[in-house]
């Protein structure tokens, strides 16, 4: 008898704790499938393109990655500019450890499932640590952990394992409202620390969240509870911002030396929380139809409640109302009581301040609701300055979101209704809750097994020949199919080979433009890299016409790449396999190698100055009649070929299509200052762009078909004579009408700088 009796004694202390944990394996396995926790299983990783496969690769090669200064640091990746385990959100937190073992483990291997799991297992668990201080019964908290759990903006950020890590919010609450003694305060203190640390070793935005909790909880031990004094607040407090600066440095994600600013210019206001957000759904609901937003990437801000919290947000708005009424008072000492026992010690305003001031910087000086941009609030450099940093600054309304979530659910498990009652009433909110966001919690269908990139594999051996993959142009992201960067990087992290593609967080745009000027200079000058494969496309094959016709690189194609490579010192087996590969496709290689020979060419025309548009003020509207918008997104000026890309089209037309593009050139009628010797060019010019099919101008424009806007132009000088030319844009439309626009850009064997839309 008393061995039964110890077994139920331990049943029902553990009942909790057993009960939640199956809970989240059912909602694991419903949401990403137990699969994914096999450390072999890579595949669901990068099956889906962009987040979680540069996840996944930004540790793949972080692992093959000598040990070097800062710790978190990859130069393979993104090379030869490298970036940092931090910008990859590969989670430091476990990329640090897993490398040191990097030797033992098999090649294909990833830890996000695990992180993923353990995410959501933290979550229930301080979920009950955070309930049962706030004195809530443990018959209610199961429900409550599955509300919790299956929250919209968690599930939501599936596609950002790293920032599933919400279960350090629910923790920080917890440690704001544990009760507090002597030693728990000491405790409290250095596991909030902890939990500063874990969070900057996850993921800079849930770790500013997380460091204002630190300041919050400081500030109300001092101020409100007067448990510590200002010496130790603030010795606590830069003790933090120390450590916090200290960690990243370590890894790598700031520097003290002069480089490239962290800054997104932009992406303030651009991300930002939208005041529909808390009942827009973005179409993941079954009952609530998807709300407008200002900006797409408002979604930034997803912070959908479900309708189940509705309800019962509601129910109890009206319930606090009518107890308003009836008693004319609120009941303070029921209140406090449910909100962590001792009245007298817990403050809610430092709390309430936090979550607010998150809230106000996530919804940014661009306050807008719905389609519609309210107004916009000027406000000091340095917020701007901090909003470009953290530019998806919709993220930081999760502190007052999750508070806002836990209200309802605390005030009716914490009320004095009947048992039954109560749980009738969460058990009926949660299924409503679970049917309204089905969609959401079950729409990821992640697949078994080691990743297989959509390549031939011949893509292996050729690779496996060389020291580094360059493909061009550089850092991009898409160049044949959606995201096929991730396919190359994959082939080259497998052979530990740098490439220099790579999607990350933050990018260093100068050294990009140095390195893509640079890159486009050597193949002008024929200086090609014996060591190098280059991998292109046929739109883009134009760069590399000198060192083909020269005779110092060999063009080969596979699955509709071209791939080249230096004609000197090549292993003889390299050279048989690409002339296989090439005889399953001849003409496609023939037909490119004359198209290549036939390279656009500025050629001589009439003088156009005097039919040149005059180009738009600002806010006139002179654009409105033959006059062009347009912007350049490259344009480089080197000696021998002019090399431009952008968008262009005749301003105020809703349709281009059977428009043509070109590029002109007029002569500078500005004498050379400093050469007065050197003459000045009489002659203008006029060359072909070819077209490029841009959809988002279309969208962007909310025009009817503008797709033909783009344009990629290499042109040829070699007719142009000596001098100095102002660059412009021609388009001529269906019609045969000529428009033409000047751009102010000089033609002088200088790299152009890139000029704003008009």
């Amino acid at each position: 008898m008393k061995k039964i009796s110890r077994v139920n004694d331990w049943l029902k202390k553990n009942v909790l704790a057993a009960s939640s944990l199956l809970a989240v394996i059912l909602v694991y396995k419903l949401g990403y499938g137990l699969k994914t926790l096999n450390p072999e299983n890579t595949g669901w990783l990068m099956i889906v393109r962009h987040d979680w496969g540069t996840h996944y690769l930004g540790w793949f090669f972080y692992r093959n990655e000598p040990w070097s200064w800062p710790l978190g640091h990859i130069s393979r990746y993104f090379y030869p500019i490298g970036t940092n385990i931090g910008f990859t959100d590969s989670i430091p937190l476990l990329a640090l450890p897993f490398k040191l073992l990097a030797p033992l483990l098999p090649a294909d291997f990833q830890y996000f499932g695990i992180w993923l799991f353990s995410c959501y297992l933290l979550t229930a668990w301080f979920t009950i640590r955070l309930l049962r201080t706030l004195r809530i019964g443990d018959l209610f908290i199961f429900p409550l952990v599955l509300f919790i759990l299956t929250n919209p903006v968690l599930a939501y950020r599936g596609l950002h394992p790293a920032l599933c890590a919400q279960w350090m919010l629910i923790a920080s609450l917890y440690y704001y409202f544990r009760d507090r003694s002597p030693e728990n305060i000491r405790k409290t203190l250095r596991y909030q620390f902890i939990l500063l640390i874990l969070s900057a070793l996850t993921n800079p935005y849930l770790c500013m969240m997380i460091l204002g909790f630190n300041v919050t909880l400081a500030i109300r031990l001092c101020r409100y509870d007067k448990l510590i004094g200002w010496k130790r607040c603030l010795g606590y407090l830069l003790g933090c911002a120390a450590s916090l600066l200290f960690t990243w440095y370590v890894i790598g994600m700031i520097s003290f030396e002069k480089r490239e600013s962290l800054n997104v210019n932009g992406g303030y206001g651009l991300y930002g929380w939208n005041l529909n957000s808390l009942y827009n759904p973005f179409g993941w609901s079954s009952l609530v139809p998807q709300q407008k937003q200002l900006y797409i990437q408002q979604y930034e801000g997803f912070s959908y409640l479900g309708m189940g919290i509705f309800l019962m947000l509601a129910g109890v708005i009206v319930y606090l109302l009518i107890r308003q009424l009836l008693t004319g008072r609120w009941k303070q000492a029921e209140s406090r009581e449910r909100l962590g026992g001792n009245p007298s010690a817990i403050s809610l305003t430092p709390l309430l301040i936090l979550s607010v001031l998150m809230a106000l910087f996530a919804i940014s000086n661009k306050v807008s609701f719905g389609d519609k941009l309210l107004f916009t609030v000027p406000v000091p450099a340095i917020l701007i300055n901090t909003g470009e940093i953290f530019r998806a600054s919709g993220r930081f309304f999760w502190i007052l979101y999750y508070l806002i979530f836990l209200f309802p659910l605390v005030v009716i498990a914490g009320s004095r209704l009947r048992a039954s009652m109560k749980c009738s009433l969460l058990v009926l909110a949660l299924c409503i809750q679970l049917y309204d966001t089905k969609l959401l919690l079950t729409f990821r269908s992640p697949i078994e097994g080691a990743y297989q990139p959509p390549l031939d594999n011949n893509w292996n051996t050729l690779i496996g020949h060389f020291n580094k993959i360059i493909m061009y142009p550089p850092y991009e992201a898409t160049y044949l199919t959606n995201m096929d960067y991730q396919d190359f990087s994959y082939l080259a992290a497998k052979a530990k080979k740098p490439i220099n593609i790579g999607y990350v967080a933050r990018e260093d745009t100068h050294r990009m433009e140095y390195q893509s000027d640079s890159l486009n200079q050597a193949l002008e000058e024929n200086h090609v890299d014996p060591g190098a494969l280059y991998i292109t496309t046929a739109t883009q094959l134009n760069p590399f016409s000198i060192p083909l016709k020269k005779g110092s690189l060999q063009l080969n194609t596979l699955d509709n790449y071209y791939y080249l490579f230096s004609t000197g010192g090549q292993d003889s087996r390299l050279v048989q396999i690409s002339a296989a590969l090439n005889a399953r496709s001849p003409q496609k290689l023939n037909s490119v190698s004359a198209l290549l020979g036939r390279m656009p060419v500025f050629q001589e025309t009439t003088p156009i100055t005097d039919r040149i548009d005059r180009a738009p003020r600002a806010g006139s509207n002179a654009h409105l009649a033959d006059s062009i918008t347009y912007r350049f997104e490259k344009d480089n000026d080197l000696p021998l070929y002019l090399h431009v890309s952008g968008w262009a089209f005749i301003a105020g037309k809703k349709n281009n299509a059977g428009d043509s593009i070109f590029i002109f050139l007029n002569p500078d009628k500005k004498p050379y200052p400093n050469d007065p010797d050197k003459s000045v060019p009489g002659k203008s010019y006029i060359a072909y762009a070819l077209p490029f099919k841009r959809p988002d101008i279309t969208a962007f424009f909310k025009a009817d078909q503008l797709d033909g806007a783009g344009f990629k132009a290499v042109i040829s000088k070699e007719k142009l004579e000596p001098g100095s030319y102002q660059m412009g844009i021609a388009i001529k439309d269906a019609g045969g009408r000529w428009v033409y626009q000047r751009t102010g850009q000089e033609i002088s064997g200088k790299t152009i700088s890139a000029v704003p839309a008009r």
